[in-house]
């Protein structure tokens, strides 16, 4: 080009050449843009409002006709390169200045790939598609037609997605259900539909391609973050971290068909960028439709590009045009992208993507706490004040992590605290202006302290340094498990004072984007959601004794160890460690690892001796009333020998403690032995299963699944025999590590068997192997309380524990909130 050109970036977003240095771009044409460096946003006009840019509009496209008109007339050495390249063709009368335009593909040849049904009609044969059934309109939308064309099972209530032939960000694929099929018939326009049946389970994923005339290029990938809204599938991000936690076989399988697929679009003439998007279901691959243009994750291809010392996507875009390859392309192919973006729209819930927004802001504010993962924000004009139109771009967010998660079964999962919660199923249970926590129906202030107890075990809380201060000088924070802080949360309902205790988790990743902040005020702590004051907190404050060490005794060859390595008071609860070292963290013959993934509890090199327990014990119980120690726990980790040693503790524990309740949670011993702990002073126990599904559990815990489900199960039925089958005989299982189904099966079989069942939520815990997980979802972990809470009421149980204190980290609500 000569060095007089003027190149214009045309496309949505101004960001969206942020991280292209290689090209010198003159100035940008966009919807969305801060109208500076020679920037014309359509969005920064008068009387303009901020746009869904998905949905075609006249008036965007005269803004755009109009002003590449206008800089042609002031400068005939401009030129215009395009986000999308389909608007040359598609923008009444931009046509004819085609010669002003950089990298398009002939008319025919963008009409056809930007056709959702020619490419299932050109790849047919060649790559694995979806069954997908063509011209489906408002007249033949039934339900019970769907399903007899799909020869589904009606009982299982398919779902179905109808898709417009040409589209973009998901804006005109619509979910169809049984329930919701008459409100979508009525959003549906007149342009027949491509129908397929949805896939509950399923991974969507993108590539980025480059077509040359004989060679074709891929980014590395990335998972396509899609949210339900409206009965829309709607796209809202990318994560090419989460991405490598899929496995490389079908990873490898999706990239193959890839490939084909563009050799097929090559034949017919496409040149440049494109993005290929997929599905990955179990063990099987789909394409999906091509996207003849950049991608709005292209951005972060760029930046990882950038880190890597190669050409952008665009300039790589340039030379397939002009014919230029060269070799050193090859390493695009091979360079990591280690980003996530998220976009925030404006879906009827804008309290959360400006409370997000004012979080980050104050992080780059606070440039010494910004916080590691946040990379950038990308406002592109966005201000708050403005107003917007359902489900108008606001920002995005960059991270250099990830936020989604592939687990064991296939399944994404996003961090609820960057996404946005469903108003109604979930804001508004919580809300102050909204909740009924105190005068509604029993099931309404129910499902408000539900919601309420489950939103603070998933997403945390911060504290304000006013608060933090305050707690130092007022006995400070007493440390829980799992990271976490355990707040009460004190109730009066119909004039009695009732309670539910919360383990809140502190120091997890993404905590400071929660919408909880304790708060302080005049020597009180509140709970605020939203910088909305919900309701007073008390907390527990330091344990007195923890800081003391154990007397020693050089004859009995007794060392001084802290209190802390020998117990750990949680609550009203003291868990006497049965030991220090788990056996199971250790590698096996073949140099496994055999400790479970999700422990973060870490070895110690302090052996504790019996004289050490019953010291340490004897002490909390002359304290018990400052304490507040009503009961005991043993357990913790897994001992190589335990059998004696346990017995032992035991009886330690009610020699001091002569009617206090003590729990025992162990893995599964003989049943002579479980029968000892019973008469020596046992009154409740646990074996916890933790994982059903035996080749996940292997995966994830391989040294306690030595031990099968089976014998778990055996050694609790065992139990209930002398224990009863009333709530004393316990599991604990993890909810968000495997299948509902096998979920669901599971917690049944205990239940039957009198087995009380304990459901914990998983918690990604930072120096674990799953601290690149998430969390389930909130919305499931609400339904599935329901659910296996009327498995539970079937047996005469519930989910446990019962006692209040101890629910404080378990999916579980006091007898308070039950019927």
């Amino acid at each position: 080009m000569d060095r007089n050109t003027k190149i214009y970036w045309v496309g949505p977003r101004k960001s969206d050449i942020n991280a292209v240095t290689d090209i010198q771009f003159y100035g940008s044409i966009t919807i969305f843009g801060d109208g500076e460096n020679n920037n014309y946003a359509y969005c920064l006009c008068d009387q303009v409002n901020r746009v869904n840019h998905n949905v075609s509009d006249l008036k965007e496209d005269e803004f755009f006709y109009e002003t590449i008109k206008r800089l042609i007339l002031e400068d005939s050495c401009s030129r215009f390169y395009f986000y999308n390249p389909n608007a040359a063709y598609y923008i009444a009368g931009l046509e004819e200045f085609k010669d002003y335009f950089i990298n398009v593909n002939e008319k025919v040849v963008m009409k056809n790939t930007n056709n959702k049904v020619h490419f299932q009609k050109r790849l047919k044969g060649l790559v694995p598609l979806l069954d997908r059934k063509f011209d489906f309109h408002r007249n033949n939308c039934n339900y019970n037609a769907l399903v007899e064309t799909f020869n589904c099972d009606l009982q299982e209530k398919p779902r179905f997605v109808f898709q417009a032939p040409v589209s973009s960000g998901g804006n005109g694929t619509y979910i169809v259900s049984k329930d919701n099929v008459d409100s979508v018939v009525n959003m549906l326009d007149s342009d027949g539909y491509i129908v397929s049946v949805y896939r509950e389970q399923n991974i969507p994923v993108n590539i980025h391609a480059i077509i040359f005339e004989d060679k074709i290029l891929l980014s590395p990938g990335s998972i396509q973050l899609m949210r339900e809204d409206d009965y829309r599938l709607l796209y809202r991000g990318a994560d090419f971290i989460a991405y490598q936690q899929i496995d490389k076989k079908l990873r490898k399988k999706f990239e193959d068909n890839v490939r084909i697929a563009c050799r097929a679009f090559q034949e017919d003439g496409y040149r440049g960028v494109c993005g290929i998007d997929g599905m990955i279901c179990g063990d099987e691959v789909f394409l999906l439709e091509l996207n003849n243009r950049f991608q709005a994750s292209t951005g972060l291809v760029n930046l990882g590009a950038k880190e890597a010392k190669l050409p952008s996507t665009q300039k790589i875009n340039l030379a397939a045009f002009n014919g230029e390859w060269s070799d050193s392309f090859l390493a695009f192919e091979k360079m990591t992208v280690s980003y996530s973006t998220y976009f925030f729209t404006d879906n009827g819930t804008k309290f959360h993507s400006e409370y997000i927004h004012n979080v980050c802001s104050k992080l780059f504010e606070q440039r010494n706490n910004r916080d590691a993962f946040l990379v950038d924000i990308e406002d592109d004009g966005y201000d708050k004040e403005q107003h917007t139109n359902a489900l108008a771009y606001l920002y995005r967010l960059i991270f250099s992590t990830n936020i989604a998660s592939v687990n064991y079964v296939g399944q994404i999962t996003l961090n609820e605290n960057i996404v946005e919660p469903d108003k109604k199923q979930w804001y508004d249970y919580i809300s102050p202006k909204t909740a009924k926590f105190n005068n509604g129906s029993f099931d309404e202030i129910r499902e408000s302290y539900l919601r309420l107890k489950i939103a603070l075990l998933v997403q945390g809380t911060t504290i304000t340094t006013e608060a933090a201060e305050y707690m130092n000088v007022d006995g400070g924070i007493r440390p829980a498990t799992n990271n976490a802080m355990d707040i009460c949360i004190n109730v009066s309902i119909n004039g009695q004072n009732k309670y539910l205790i919360v383990n809140v988790p502190t120091d997890v990743k993404f905590v400071q984007f929660s919408p909880f902040a304790i708060h302080r005020e005049e020597n009180k702590y509140y709970i605020y959601y939203y910088n909305q004051r919900v309701m007073e907190i008390s907390i527990y404050k330091l344990d007195p004794l923890e800081h003391k060490f154990t007397t020693a005794d050089p004859a009995k060859n007794k060392k001084s160890i802290s209190y802390k390595e020998v117990a750990f008071l949680s609550t009203d609860r003291l868990r006497v460690h049965l030991t220090n070292r788990c056996k199971f963290k250790s590698t096996n013959e073949f140099g496994e690892f055999q400790g479970c993934k999700f422990c973060n509890i870490a070895a110690s090199s302090d052996e504790v001796s019996l004289d050490n327990i019953n010291e340490v014990v004897e002490d909390y119980c002359k304290h018990a009333k400052e304490t507040n120690l009503r009961h005991f726990l043993v357990g913790g980790q897994t001992a190589h020998e335990a059998d004696e040693n346990l017995i032992n503790i035991i009886q330690i524990i009610r020699q001091h403690a002569y009617y206090a309740p003590i729990y025992a949670m162990v893995i599964p011993y003989s049943n002579e032995t479980i029968r000892k702990m019973y008469d020596v002073g046992m009154t409740q126990l646990a074996c916890n299963i933790e994982v059903f599904d035996d080749q996940i559990a292997q995966k994830i815990m391989p040294g306690k699944r030595a031990t099968s489900c089976e014998q778990y199960i055996k050694t609790l039925k065992h139990a209930t025999t002398f224990m009863g089958r009333t709530g004393n005989v316990r599991s604990m299982v993890i909810v968000g590590l495997e299948e509902h189904k096998s979920l669901k099966e599971g917690i049944t079989e205990l239940v039957k068997n009198g087995i009380q069942p304990i459901l914990s939520i998983f918690r990604p815990l930072p120096n674990t192997e799953l601290e690149g997980q998430n969390a389930p979802s909130m919305i499931y972990l609400a339904k599935i309380y329901r659910e296996f809470q009327d498995i539970c009421k079937k047996y005469a149980l519930s989910l446990g524990p019962d006692c209040v204190n101890c629910q404080n980290n378990t999916l579980a609500l006091p007898s308070w909130l039950e019927k």
